[in-house]
């Protein structure tokens, strides 16, 4: 029990034990199960009594009103089955905030849950409700539209969105349980691709040098730079690997179920994907055309020169023509600049300069926007990372991709389909 309490919110704590010594004032005795619930367990329970199309309505509704992260909760667990238990979708709980806890009944030493049976005339849900409600508490078992019996919180509030917006508890949730716990131990890996084994990155090349993509003429800008293609195609590659290893990184959102048209590309293009593989690959597909349409797949690309008056945070760089004022689309931006800052060999940078030239472009600006468009250009993995972001969350970032000038190549999709049969081979 110790360890249960040692999770919740202190306050909660103490009144939780005295709680308890009540209750036990009354013959009856409680035990906790359950206190601080992360948001992917509260996704479970939330999933396994609703259809998909329910799930899906919520993950939109989510990534709409600025909770990419509790999407992203939603989305990764997968697929649920079993009773209703909770009518409380991830991160809106108070479970998740530690300011709340579960009991169990125990008679004769077994837990009990029946709240209709009696003991010595009482029976030990009703009991425990009564004095959680003395005591200032919030009893679950005395809600009207589902009762939860086992249930105590500290608010009085029935969950934290009556009390915050749904961008604060999305960033609040992200912050306690979306960072990194610490760096992955990888074998046999190499750190020039962000710790994917070597064998898979050669691979990768040796695929992307003998696909006919490299040799397409891509409409206004001509065949694309082999190292361009290699880039994406390792890159792809460590993106596949995570899927297929189950890590929690960027590709759960890169490979989540489609979004509104006028917001995320796949469906924009009405592009059939029903699996995350499906999407992950329909991504990169799409995410090469619109390389070569923004930067004609060099990396070192500085800002639009139509702009008249650029700004640091509206200048765009890189591959895929992104600026600093797509940062705050998701938190998932943040943490792939984390990532890839921790271990700047992992950026991919020669493999992309491969046949590319240097355009040497100016920055705009010298703060942060600036600095921005300096680690976009030289750490083009990172940017081919936050572009699947951005087409999956906010498409209209992208004047390509809003007058459907990006081309979709069979070709390019067909290389990933090689690339994805190398990474589940490996191993074997």
């Amino acid at each position: 029990m110790s360890s249960i309490l040692d999770k919740i919110d202190p306050t909660l704590k103490e009144k939780y034990l005295v709680l308890i010594e009540r209750c036990n004032a009354r013959g009856v005795e409680i035990r906790s199960t359950q206190g601080l619930r992360d948001p992917f367990e509260q996704a479970v329970l939330w999933r396994q009594s609703r259809s998909t199309a329910v799930v899906n309505a919520k993950i939109e509704e989510f990534t709409n009103n600025g909770a990419p992260f509790l999407a992203h909760c939603l989305s990764s667990v997968g697929p649920q089955h079993g009773d209703h238990a909770t009518n409380t979708p991830p991160g809106i709980s108070w479970h998740q905030w530690g300011e709340a806890i579960d009991s169990v009944w125990i008679v004769d030493g077994h837990a009990e849950w029946s709240t209709e049976k009696l003991v010595e005339g009482v029976n030990g849900y009703k009991v425990y409700a009564e004095e959680a409600e003395a005591m200032a508490l919030t009893a679950g078992g005395h809600w009207t539209s589902f009762k939860d019996w086992p249930h105590v919180q500290l608010r009085a509030a029935s969950n934290a969105s009556s009390v915050m917006p749904i961008a604060e508890i999305n960033d609040e949730m992200f912050r306690r349980f979306g960072e990194p716990a610490g760096e992955p131990v990888h074998t046999g890996t190499t750190s020039e691709n962000g710790g994917i084994p070597t064998e898979i990155v050669e691979k990768a090349k040796v695929i992307a040098e003998n696909s006919p993509v490299r040799n397409y003429f891509w409409k206004d800008r001509g065949r694309a730079p082999i190292g361009y293609i290699k880039g994406v195609a390792v890159t792809f590659a460590k993106s596949y690997y995570e899927l297929k290893t189950n890590q929690d990184t960027a590709v759960n959102i890169m490979s989540q179920y489609l979004g509104a048209a006028h917001q995320d590309a796949l469906s924009w293009y009405e592009i059939s994907a029903s699996t995350k593989f499906d999407r992950l690959r329909a991504v990169y597909t799409l995410a090469l055309g619109l390389g070569m349409r923004e930067s004609s797949g060099n990396t070192t690309e500085g800002r639009d020169t139509t702009v008249t008056h650029p700004t640091e945070e509206n200048a765009e760089a890189g591959l895929f023509q992104v600026s600093y004022d797509s940062f705050h689309i998701s938190p998932w931006m943040q943490t792939l600049f984390e990532r890839y800052h921790s271990a700047v060999n992992s950026c991919s940078l020669s493999i992309f300069m491969e046949g590319t030239p240097d355009k040497h472009r100016d920055l705009v600006g010298s703060g942060k926007g600036a600095a921005f468009q300096k680690f976009i250009k030289e750490c083009p993995s990172c940017a081919t990372e936050y572009v699947m972001l951005m087409l999956r969350l906010n498409r209209t970032h992208f004047g390509p991709i809003n007058t459907k000038k990006a081309e979709y190549n069979l070709d390019a999709e067909r290389m990933f389909r090689e690339i994805e049969q190398v990474v589940d081979d490996f191993g074997d």
